[in-house]
């Protein structure tokens, strides 16, 4: 699900990648049959573990469990420097979700 580091993580589609940098990967996907698995695979992990309805619940849940202990936590051992901190996370998270799902579906309809 991350976007990347160092640059941005690989496209969906590998295109930001060049046969130098990763052969294997290039090689691998450059192969029909390879690259149909692949695709079928990315849309059945985008339909079961990481459905955005169904993550975006599994967050709203979790944050409901650990929000009372997160948000009272004491000056000097919290990352948090406002309780509103939490909240704004959690919804940075979610959003994070609908946006790579949304990445897949547009890579999916090519």
């Amino acid at each position: 699900m991350q976007e990347g580091k160092r640059g941005g993580a690989l496209g969906l589609d590998f295109a930001n990648l060049t046969g130098a940098e990763c052969p294997l990967i290039d090689r691998i996907y450059a192969d029909e049959v390879y690259r149909a698995r692949y695709d079928l695979l990315l849309a059945e992990v985008m339909s079961v573990a990481f459905e955005t309805g169904s993550l975006q619940a599994k967050c709203d849940a979790y944050a409901a469990l650990i929000s009372p202990y997160v948000t009272t936590e004491r000056a000097g051992y919290s990352f948090l420097s406002d309780s509103g901190d939490f909240d704004v996370a959690i919804d940075d998270l979610k959003a994070h979700a609908a946006s790579r799902a949304a990445a897949v579906d547009s890579y999916l309809a090519n």
